[in-house]
């Protein structure tokens, strides 16, 4: 995504760039993953990975996944003035914000069930990186539950032959 990509809306001025509302000329089909990839109780992976793909095809930097509060990268110059490198600056710290509303929204149209809410709570009050972070933990909690589970089933499995074993002696002390 370039800068010349982004058409800011007409808003009063903020004083702030990064509460400066952008758009991106793309359809909304391009930001949706097949049902199969959105993630679901069970598939991070592919998740994780077809969300990588979509940014990097996008050319939007990981750093939003990852880095909760970096600063917006800032461009190299070597010649020009003060107020140059000013602009140049105010244009990538617009173009990082837009870069983190299409992030967030790209994440949260490709999510399903209980990672939903999850988004819903979270989506105004998070940087993107926040908001990949709680869906981390959320996958984390859900690996750890369901290795209990199975655990557990792994321990009957275990057993069984073993009770198994019991009972049919006791039966045939019994019926001896």
């Amino acid at each position: 995504m370039h800068l010349n990509d982004i058409q800011s809306k007409s808003q009063p001025a903020s004083s702030h760039p990064s509460e400066e509302r952008c758009t991106v000329d793309m359809a909304f089909s391009d930001l949706l993953l097949p049902e199969y990839l959105r993630l679901g109780a069970h598939n991070w992976f592919e998740f994780k990975l077809a969300i990588e793909t979509i940014l990097r095809l996008r050319g939007i930097s990981l750093t939003h996944l990852r880095c909760p509060k970096c600063p917006p990268p800032l461009p190299v110059t070597h010649s020009g003035t003060e107020t140059n490198r000013a602009s140049e600056k105010s244009r990538a710290q617009l173009e990082w914000a837009a870069e983190e509303d299409l992030c967030k929204t790209i994440i949260v149209l490709n999510v399903r069930g209980d990672h939903m809410r999850l988004v819903e709570y979270n989506y105004a009050s998070c940087s993107t990186a926040e908001l990949w972070a709680l869906l981390v933990q959320r996958d984390e909690d859900i690996r750890k539950e369901w290795e209990r589970k199975v655990g557990w089933l792994d321990c009957i499995r275990t057993l069984a032959p073993w009770v198994f074993l019991v009972i049919v002696c006791a039966a045939w002390l019994m019926g001896a």
